[in-house]
């Protein structure tokens, strides 16, 4: 049952805070992490220095009672924390360590500890059963000052209330409040936003040696322009893309609704236009986009094909024969755009094939024959092993999924994240990791997975139970 009092913790964060992390464990997360096999290599990466350097306070923290972590912004390339925890909270024998530093400071009334330890710079404070470290005077002295006066979002509230007590931790984002880490992840070109995806997003957090999984919801208030919210009041469609996709995809990402005049209107209200939308492609059901070989493909999943076959028809000039398969050249294309924005963007379909009900597009006619001639052959992406592992931890039905294996997720990272990203990316084992997450749509929220899982071998393809799965009305 959900509790209607604050949890008072809250109360210690500031009001911009980004990136919350509530830890129920300290001891328990930071073992879990350091023995994650994928996570290992990036702690002497350019962007785990940047973003978490400054958390070398909680290294020499030991501690069993829950704690809240919160990142605030301060300016466009810096961000501080604070981290507030009930008593006791101990620190580790730092005597050993040849570069420590630590002294009492006096700030306006109140003594602090100041600590330096190797090149790091934080501050604590003990408030009644509290315990508050964080790495900036300042913002811990605000944060004690408007601690009774500080409004707690009521989602914020409202989430923490629910989280996962068994999980060493759980992440909240407020996604609004989220520049700071695109400056860090994200390239200047990137057409990806955290910000206008959701309001928030939270996540229990539950890593292993072989895989991180990140489970959750989020949400998206109905007088928010989100991109989540084209997916209001739809429940997902079985779909059947990865019966038409070849098997060495790399990755994949594809949306499905089961009402498509529900996920119009959506559409026609999250990109504020006037337009009057026809009954062409009232029949899709899932709209898929893949990667091959550095090729991209789209398709069109749909549960009857007269009318677009017919409107596509008027659009088409060339045909030809493909191993069987009929293949046509489009002379117009803006209308997968103008149909299906703001999923399809920066896609310039020239070519297409019809296989049963589902609609294939392609920009080079080499990328249609590959998927002609996988469907042909067989050889189709429900089964490769890629799938075979991400099946096991994924619903059967999603709003949102995506799948991807080291390759597709470097053409990901070179596309929309900074090079440092790129680079640190390169030094982990991720040749032998899929890359998974969904979305699935119900009632006021969006259930939110994303999982690194380490692929599974053939010989114990059929020993390996479900990490999770999320159960579907």
């Amino acid at each position: 049952k959900q509790k209607e009092s604050t949890t008072p913790l809250l109360r210690f964060l500031p009001q911009n805070a980004s990136v919350i992390i509530k830890i129920n464990n300290l001891t328990k997360l930071k073992s879990e992490l350091k023995n994650n096999d994928f996570l290992k290599p990036l702690a002497s990466t350019t962007n785990y220095d940047h973003i978490l350097g400054r958390l070398k306070a909680l290294e020499y923290v030991q501690s069993d009672t829950s704690g809240i972590l919160a990142f605030t912004e301060i300016d466009s390339v810096k961000s501080e924390f604070i981290y507030t925890s009930h008593k006791p909270l101990r620190f580790a024998d730092t005597d050993k360590e040849t570069n420590t530093t630590i002294e009492a400071v006096t700030f306006e009334g109140r003594t602090y500890s100041r600590y330096e330890i190797e090149q790091s710079t934080f501050f604590s404070i003990e408030l009644d059963e509290h315990i508050i470290l964080g790495s900036s005077l300042n913002l811990i002295n605000a944060i004690i000052n408007n601690a009774n006066l500080t409004e707690i979002d009521p989602v914020l509230n409202s989430l923490f209330q629910t989280s996962n007590m068994d999980k060493s931790a759980s992440i909240y984002l407020n996604l609004e409040q989220s520049n700071w880490m695109g400056d860090y992840i994200l390239n200047q070109d990137s057409s990806i936003q955290f910000s206008g995806f959701a309001d928030w997003v939270t996540f229990d957090i539950e890593p292993s040696q072989d895989y991180l999984k990140l489970n959750g919801i989020s949400i998206a208030d109905d007088l928010t322009k989100n991109f989540l919210s084209l997916f209001k009041d739809t429940r997902p469609s079985p779909g059947n893309l990865i019966t038409k996709m070849p098997a060495k995809t790399d990755a994949f990402i594809s949306f499905s609704f089961d009402n498509y005049d529900v996920f119009a209107q959506n559409q026609k209200d999250y990109l504020e236009a006037a337009f009057k939308r026809d009954s062409v492609f009232n029949t899709v059901e899932e709209i898929g986009i893949l990667f091959v070989e550095n090729k991209k493909a789209v398709i069109l999943s749909t549960y009857g094909a007269e009318n677009i076959t017919q409107f596509l028809e008027d659009k088409s000039s060339n045909n030809a024969i493909y191993m069987g398969r009929e293949t046509f050249e489009l002379n117009s294309n803006k209308f997968l755009y103008d149909y299906f924005n703001p999923m399809l963007k920066e896609f310039n379909a020239r070519y297409y094939t019809i296989l049963d009900n589902t609609f294939i597009f392609s920009e080079d006619i080499e990328a249609l024959q590959d998927i002609i001639q996988a469907n042909s052959s067989g050889t189709t992406f429900d089964k490769s092993m890629l799938f075979e592992t991400a099946r096991k931890v994924l619903a059967d039905e999603s709003s949102i999924v995506f799948i991807d294996n080291k390759k597709g997720m470097e053409n990901i990272l070179k596309m929309h994240c900074t090079k440092e990203l790129f680079t640190d990316f390169s030094k982990t084992p991720a040749s032998n990791y899929i890359f998974a997450g969904q979305i699935v749509s119900d009632a006021n929220f969006y259930h939110t997975n994303i999982i690194i899982q380490k692929k599974y071998k053939e010989k114990v393809r059929n020993s390996i139970s479900a990490l999770f799965r999320v159960e579907l009305d």
